[in-house]
């Protein structure tokens, strides 16, 4: 199993880097350091003011070697109680990169992520790139917000609408309870927009609770704004170590006019957020 850790020498990517040593003492799994560097574009045939000269292609490959120089140096000195950490550079577009690179055959497993956030116009139209690791990967992504000194898995809130698609994600992270003992805060937000009568929301608590077979957990009903402020509101009140999120990856027009539950939350957290996709969860079950 390999966690792979986007890193572009970062404060935040540092915090992302320090949370993978401590999963991976714990699952005897390998860091995948991943740095991408954007191209320099130039084709032959473009307007001669845009072509690279020789001067700017060798800078460029300085750049590259001293960038391969240095992941390498953080990657050794990561390698420390039994943790093995390979260090990859790659040249072209990050997502697609990324994309290409998180894959069964590299035994990509979890990728994590740093996040400084992004606000107003930014957020609206480009976003981070961990949200859009988030929007388009497959695999799971748990994004760190902050230095976490001791990254801990003992409370854990899982986000659900009480729909039976949520069911496997929710059993997957029961698989993880096992292994890490921790308790589980399920939490169903009630908003404006999609509200449920109390004894609606009993009713279809009742089943999924059935369904799943879950124990050592704790449910929570929060009325809020939105699915996003409330998960954010329930995070804080309750002080967990972090926040399970299954997501549909809403792309192309859909996106721009729904938005995601889980980017906001990715975005606006101050909690280690997992974002786990159901649709891959359900090839999988």
């Amino acid at each position: 199993m390999n966690i792979l850790v986007p890193f572009d020498f970062s404060e935040q990517a540092q915090n992302a880097l320090h949370v993978a040593h401590s999963l991976a003492q714990k699952t005897q799994s390998k860091i995948i350091l991943f740095h991408v560097i954007e191209p320099i574009m130039a084709q032959s045939g473009t307007h001669p003011e845009f072509r690279v000269d020789t001067s700017q292609e060798e800078y460029f490959n300085r750049m590259v070697e001293a960038t391969r120089v240095n992941l390498d140096n953080v990657a050794n000195s990561a390698q420390n109680d039994g943790v093995k950490v390979e260090a990859v550079v790659e040249i072209g577009s990050f997502l697609r990169a990324v994309k290409a690179y998180a894959t069964k055959e590299n035994d990509i497993r979890l990728i994590v992520s740093g996040t400084a956030g992004s606000k107003g116009l930014e957020e609206f139209l480009v976003g981070t790139n961990t949200e859009k690791m988030v929007r388009h990967l497959t695999c799971p992504v748990l994004t760190i917000p902050d230095k976490v000194e001791d990254f801990k898995t003992g409370s854990v809130l899982f986000a659900t609408n009480l729909s039976d698609e949520q069911l496997i994600p929710l059993n997957r992270l029961q698989q993880l309870q096992e292994l890490w003992g921790n308790h589980i805060h399920l939490l169903f937000v009630n908003t404006p927009n999609d509200f449920l009568s109390s004894k609606e929301i009993e009713k279809r608590k009742e089943e999924f609770l059935r369904k799943s077979g879950i124990q050592n957990y704790t449910f929570h009903e929060y009325s809020d704004h939105t699915e996003e402020i409330g998960i954010i509101h329930a995070g804080n009140d309750l002080d967990v170590d972090m926040i399970v999120i299954p997501t549909h990856q809403r792309r192309g027009l859909w996106h721009f006019l729904l938005g995601s539950i889980a980017e906001g939350v990715v975005n606006h957290s101050e909690k280690p957020v997992l974002t786990v996709n159901m649709k891959l969860m359900q090839e999988l079950n």
